[in-house]
């Protein structure tokens, strides 16, 4: 079973403006969001999603500028 995370941002200030997202979306392995859930990052354990969050998103998921979540690929 694959998992991938999904992610929103909070309130990211970008060019003076905090950016908001109504949705979670998933993102690439990069971090970004796409619109394809055949372009997402796959992950074979929700121990190494979770991994990923704690380790590249940490700063992120501190401030509250973003939130995650971990679902299991359909």
């Amino acid at each position: 079973m694959a998992f991938l995370i999904y992610g929103k941002r909070t309130g990211k200030i970008e060019d003076g403006v905090p950016v908001y997202d109504k949705m979670f979306k998933a993102l690439d392995y990069s971090g970004v969001r796409v619109t394809k859930l055949a372009n997402a990052g796959t992950y074979a354990t929700r121990e190494d999603a979770q991994n990923i969050i704690d380790t590249r998103c940490k700063d992120y998921k501190e401030a509250g500028l973003c939130e995650y979540e971990i679902r299991k690929a359909k």
